[in-house]
């Protein structure tokens, strides 16, 4: 494809026999693709004093905000290992000049995406209208009304017009226009959407209809009926649910997801799961794993809406340390009876049961009660997952599984002293390593489905044993942040971690587009 800058051909037109004639050789969707275009340059720089050639390098790095790879030669003046100071130094880099414009043509896209409609026209003059529309195929309606409406910037349009040379987008023969897949008031828009709800797979399909829009010209249209891509495989289909409302998050979105907020917080780290304590087995520390586990929780619980999933994954992102463990990093030992309020209600009543019963999975279902409970719902609807054992065979007290609490003492030395850092004036420290006996509770730690199954669980079921008499569904519509985190930490004015918990909400609102994107704002 040719080098072009934006809107503007670099090349004359080509010259055919009959001016006045030009013809139409293809018609589709398709996304633009911008590739840079660097040519080398040279530059001086002049050396300061004290610097040597890497000092050099970098600074010219910096200045000229390109990367390392861009550099393609170094020469200086004179030979030296540290400048003097005034030395001329020339530099040879790859320079951005320009893009190169391509178009990729596409066959899926969602409402109120924004695509490019391509057409392809040998020629010089004469104008081409073209028309979007629907084929309903099996369906027996029609999601839109035909043609289709769409915006072009602000303006709902039914018709795309190209004039012929002057709109060129690539030389020698290519058009283009960005549009927006939708119509522009949100009445139109939900309309829309609730008729792509009446059907099974949420969807249309559409292709386009073209004709001469100056009849002063002739312009030649050898498709049948003058349709582009109305045939199977190649017309665009449009899915109905432009935002995370009753749909799957797909394995990109969630990792998207996930590497935006850590990198809000200047977290560089990508693996999930990697926190020491966490007793997940290696196959399930994957974004595939995480996303599989997340959906099916998700539909499971009615976690269904955009609003509904925003507050859900802004509570287990905190809970679990930003996906990084599904072990609670403290004792236990505040849980235990004598220590807490709330122990014996909990059935914590053995010494013991505080890190025996401390907070698993995604959201730290915590407490001997809660834990008990949700193993008898799993052995109510899925039995097989816990090989049809008796609730209480699976909550003896026993060690089916030993986990890991990690913890910092001080160093001592071998008379038991401690041991001071003659820099700091502090006592060093040093890890220590307690392995815990724990029954069958521990699976909601080390087996990646039943830690979001369990948080799922909690989410629509036992919300209402703290703060509300609500399940969190129901709170998370409200969109309240604070009543939602005393439903997952308890009846406290404050909840632990509360910031963090609005902060991660307000960020996944952006990450969604909830204000403008939700077909439930709408």
């Amino acid at each position: 494809m040719a080098n072009v800058e934006f809107g503007k051909p670099r090349f004359k037109p080509p010259v055919m026999n009959d001016e006045n004639i030009s013809e139409v050789t293809a018609i589709y969707f398709a996304k633009r693709i911008l590739t840079p275009i660097y040519e080398n340059t040279e530059e001086i720089i002049i050396a300061k004093k004290g610097e040597n050639k890497k000092k050099i390098k970098t600074r010219f790095i910096t200045e000229q905000k390109i990367k390392k790879e861009d550099l393609v030669n170094y020469e200086a003046e004179t030979t030296f290992e540290k400048a003097k100071g005034g030395e001329k130094v020339t530099i040879t880099y790859k320079k951005k000049v320009r893009d190169s414009i391509s178009f990729k043509k596409i066959t899926k896209a969602k409402i109120k995406e924004k695509v490019w409609v391509v057409t392809t026209c040998n020629g010089t003059t004469g104008k081409l209208s073209v028309e979007i529309n629907e084929n309903k195929l099996t369906n027996t309606e029609s999601v839109y009304d035909n043609p289709v409406k769409f915006l072009i910037e602000e303006e709902e349009k039914t018709k795309i017009e190209f004039e012929i040379y002057k709109d060129i987008i690539v030389t020698p023969n290519t058009y283009a226009k960005e549009i927006t897949l939708q119509p522009k008031s949100k009445e139109d828009v939900k309309t829309l959407i609730d008729k792509f709800d009446k059907r099974t797979d949420k969807n249309a399909f559409l292709y386009f209809k073209s004709e001469n829009a100056d009849p002063a010209y002739e312009i030649k249209i050898f498709e049948e009926n003058k349709e582009f891509i109305n045939k199977e495989g190649e017309r665009l289909e449009i899915l109905g649910t432009p935002c995370y409302c009753n749909r799957d998050i797909t394995l990109d979105e969630i990792k998207s997801i996930v590497l935006k907020m850590r990198k809000e917080e200047g977290i560089k780290t990508k693996s999930l799961f990697s926190a020491e304590n966490c007793p997940l087995d290696s196959i399930d520390k994957t974004y595939e794993r995480l996303t599989e586990e997340l959906n099916k929780a998700m539909k499971k619980y009615h976690i269904n809406t955009c609003i509904r999933k925003i507050h859900f994954l802004a509570q287990s992102y905190h809970e679990s340390g930003r996906y990084d463990t599904t072990l609670e990093g403290a004792s236990g030992k505040g849980y235990n009876p004598g220590k807490h309020s709330n122990a014996k209600d909990m059935e914590n009543t053995e010494d013991g049961d505080g890190p025996r019963y401390k907070g698993r999975g995604i959201i730290q279902l915590t407490w001997r009660k809660n834990q008990k409970a949700y193993f008898s719902y799993v052995l109510q609807k899925e039995p097989d997952l816990l090989n049809n054992q008796k609730i209480d065979d699976l909550f003896d007290r026993g060690s089916l599984n030993k986990e890991k609490y990690i913890y910092m003492v001080d160093k001592l030395d071998e008379k038991g002293n401690k041991i001071i850092n003659p820099k700091t004036k502090k006592t060093i420290k040093e890890k220590k390593i307690d392995l815990i006996d724990v029954d069958s509770a521990s699976l909601i730690a080390k087996n990646l489905h039943f830690a979001f199954d369990s948080a799922g669980w909690y989410w629509e079921n036992l919300g209402n044993v703290t703060a509300t008499n609500e399940n969190i569904n129901i709170v998370a519509d409200k969109d309240d942040v604070l009543k939602v985190s005393q439903c997952i930490n308890g009846r406290v004015k404050n909840p632990y971690g509360l910031e963090h918990r609005k902060t991660f909400t307000k960020s996944l609102k952006l990450l969604f587009d909830y204000e403008d994107g939700c077909i439930n704002k709408i």
